[in-house]
């Protein structure tokens, strides 16, 4: 399943090092790698990745704000901080729409962890929007296939769905 990454940290080796980290673990994914906060916004605006990894103390726009205002639902983001926060702190930033807290510096083999298990969660959600975005299609057409029948009638004569009411009846 082909999915898309945004790194964004103002800081290149820590863009290089996660962009390193996810295309030795996946070929099929599009890395974006960001060290310009605005561009970032500017990126999230405009398409919508699969997995995004976040620093929160950037020059320019910080972290907080791009995770509140252009990280949409279905996008797992991992923030990866040095900053030492609170608990309750950290409880706004998943209330924001981060999926994840990891704080800097992590064991390399724990932000492989992370990141691994951001992108079958990512890849989790892409196949329920599939789903649901196949089941209100079939719900579509079930519809107006039923709004198409015109007074059909059972082998007994008993008439089973009319146009006007688009719901099953029987007739008495």
């Amino acid at each position: 399943m082909h999915m898309s990454a945004f790194v964004i940290d103002d800081d290149k080796s820590i863009t290089r090092f996660f962009g390193d980290i996810i295309r030795k673990m996946d070929k099929d994914v599009d890395v974006h790698i960001f060290n310009n906060s605005t561009e970032a916004r500017d990126a999230l605006d405009e398409g919508r990745p699969n997995v995004v990894i976040l620093d929160l103390n950037m020059p320019g726009i910080n972290g907080c704000e791009i995770l509140s205002k252009n990280v949409t639902e279905g996008t797992v983001t991992l923030v990866f901080t040095g900053i030492d926060l609170t608990p309750e702190k950290e409880s706004e930033l998943i209330y924001s729409g981060a999926t994840w807290v990891i704080h800097k510096p992590a064991p390399v083999r724990q932000v492989q962890a992370y990141i691994w298990r951001a992108f079958k969660q990512a890849e989790s959600l892409q196949l329920l929007m599939r789903a649901t975005k196949l089941t209100g299609s079939v719900r579509q057409r079930m519809k107006r296939a039923l709004i198409n029948l015109k007074n059909t009638t059972s082998s007994d004569g008993t008439r089973i769905l009319s146009k006007e009411s688009e719901h099953a009846h029987v007739a008495t």
